[in-house]
């Protein structure tokens, strides 16, 4: 699936046998931002971004949020017992929640998009020099390898990732205050003493595709 000029790898995605998928509404990825990984690019294939593009992961606002969402709320919210009212404003948190973080995350990806797709560019220069024979085919190995270790250096320097922590930050908080609002004094107590066993929202960055936090449960 190619999202804002991403090409992805189609890699089976282990978080549809994690959690109980029907309670996909009423998870958050908060934070949680995955490494990029890069493919080596060559003579033959450009270079682009190794990591999983899964379609319901992505309209659930997990795009680049690894494989297991940071905020399980279903545990949460399924033992107190709402009204029709509040799950209906509750339903309403998360539809914004999830627009307002696909929306940080896809400005992301925007930004490593144009990176991978300039460093691509880049790329048909070595290409250019291998078939004018300016370089052997050894050489134009050594510089495409080193292309990606820029490429990666760059996503990594580029302030991309630093915004879209401050942004994530701002969407799960809000989402987290708006849920307290419609609880009665009893359930506030609840989701308060569960959200204590959950990470800090700052808690987020990096993690690696099959990384774990501590308190999702």
């Amino acid at each position: 699936m190619a999202i804002a000029g991403l090409t992805s790898c189609q890699n089976s995605d282990p978080i549809s046998s994690e959690y109980d998928t029907t309670n996909f509404d009423y998870v958050s990825f908060g934070t949680l931002v995955e490494q990029i990984d890069l493919s080596t690019p060559s003579l033959d294939q450009p270079m682009y971004v190794e990591n999983s593009m899964d379609g319901e992961k992505i309209r659930h606002g997990g795009m680049f949020g690894g494989n297991t969402p940071m905020y399980r709320f279903h545990h949460i919210l399924d033992s107190m017992d709402l009204t029709e009212e509040q799950l209906a404003s509750i339903d309403a948190f998360f539809a914004l929640h999830i627009d307002c973080v696909t929306s940080a995350r896809q400005t992301f990806a925007n930004a490593v998009a144009s990176i991978v797709e300039a460093a691509n560019i880049q790329r048909q220069a070595i290409i250019d020099q291998y078939k004018a024979g300016e370089i052997d085919r050894e050489t134009a190995k050594i510089l495409l390898n080193q292309l990606k270790i820029d490429t990666k250096t760059q996503i990594e320097e580029s302030g991309a990732k630093d915004i879209l922590l401050a942004a994530l930050k701002l969407c799960t908080d809000s989402l987290i205050e708006n849920i307290k609002s419609v609880l009665t004094e009893e359930q506030l107590t609840l989701f308060e003493e569960w959200l204590a066993n959950q990470p800090e929202p700052g808690e987020g960055g990096n993690r690696g595709e099959h990384g774990h936090h501590g308190g999702h449960h």
